[in-house]
This record gives structure tokens, C-alpha cells and sequence, in this order.
């Protein structure tokens, strides 16, 4: 079985950002529209937060390297 790519999934709160959970990629693709989200990018590590990405920075990631 293929794993799936882990991010920290975390809401931007002015110059900080408010985690919301640890979930596969996917799953942060399928949160509601209306929730702007900022994800860790999926080939790091989810403790090494310190490049985050938006939905569509995810989606096209996850297209480039096959797994969408």
C-alpha cells in the first residue's frame, strides 16, 4: 500500500498561523473552500514548519509529482 503524504494543516492569524490538524494531503484539499488554510509542504517533515503553501501550491505539487 502507498503511504500518503502527512501536513500540518494551520489557519493564518495575522503574522502567526493557528494549527488546525495533522492530515494527509488529500484530506487538505477536501476542507470546505471558504476555509483559508496554509499547509506544510508535503515532502517535509510535519515539525519542520516553516515553508507553508496554499490549497492550489498544494494541488499543483501533488500534480507535478504524480499523486493527484
Amino acid at each position: 500500500m502507498k503511504s500518503k503524504k502527512l501536513v500540518e494543516v494551520t489557519v493564518p492569524q495575522g503574522s502567526d498561523h493557528v494549527p488546525l490538524g495533522i492530515m494527509n494531503a488529500q484530506q487538505a484539499l477536501d476542507l470546505p473552500a471558504d476555509i483559508d488554510v496554509r499547509v506544510t509542504h508535503p515532502d517535509r517533515t510535519a515539525t519542520a514548519a516553516d515553508l507553508f503553501m496554499d490549497r492550489s501550491e498544494l494541488r499543483a505539487h501533488l500534480r507535478a509529482s504524480g499523486e493527484l
